[in-house]
């Protein structure tokens, strides 16, 4: 099970690296903007999602269409430049045994790799217009690139799988999502 400080990172980011994989292995890294919805919230309410939306043409799509296999990177954008300022690294330990969710020096410490299994939602699906709609509410400034100008733009569906969790000692925690 995802422990909640990742989860709080998730729903907190806007922006994560997508690792996708082409038919001939050639590797491609994006950054992405996105939004994370829960399972409650989510169109099949199967389990929490992130939801992103890129060019329907660009690498990241149609190496998902040939692999469904991606890797997202988090961290803490906005703490990495007082990173230098932290006084003493806290293991992830410590950070697991906390229950309160604010946002402290420790919560900046760590970053996540998630594997996951991402889909190109079909355009016309009641799926993929409930998405773009949550996108659109979530990010009013990124219409252009959620609804496309000139170019046609795909909703892409990532269900996260296992999340490895390095914390600023190079200590490496692994999570299975049971969700």
């Amino acid at each position: 099970m995802f422990p909640p400080k990742l989860l709080e990172l998730v729903r907190e980011s806007k922006f994560v690296h997508l690792g996708t994989c082409s038919l001939e292995a050639v590797p491609s890294v994006a950054l992405m903007n996105y939004l994370y919805v829960d399972r409650e919230d989510s169109y099949l309410q199967e389990c929490g999602v992130i939801i992103m939306a890129g060019a329907t043409q660009s690498d990241k799509c149609r190496n998902i269409l040939y692999n469904d296999h991606v890797s997202l990177l988090l961290h803490d954008w906005i703490a990495a430049e007082n990173m230098a300022m932290a006084k003493q690294p806290v293991p992830w330990g410590a950070i697991l045994q906390r229950t309160d969710a604010a946002r402290d020096e420790d919560h900046m410490q760590w970053s996540a790799t998630i594997r996951g299994e991402a889909q190109v939602l079909q355009s016309s699906s009641g799926e993929c217009q409930y998405y773009k709609q949550l996108l659109l509410r979530a990010n009013p400034d990124a219409e252009v690139y959620i609804l496309g100008g000139e170019e046609d733009v795909s909703i892409i569906k990532v269900k996260m799988t296992v999340a490895k969790v390095t914390d600023k000692q190079n200590n490496t925690y692994e999570f299975i999502n049971a969700d």
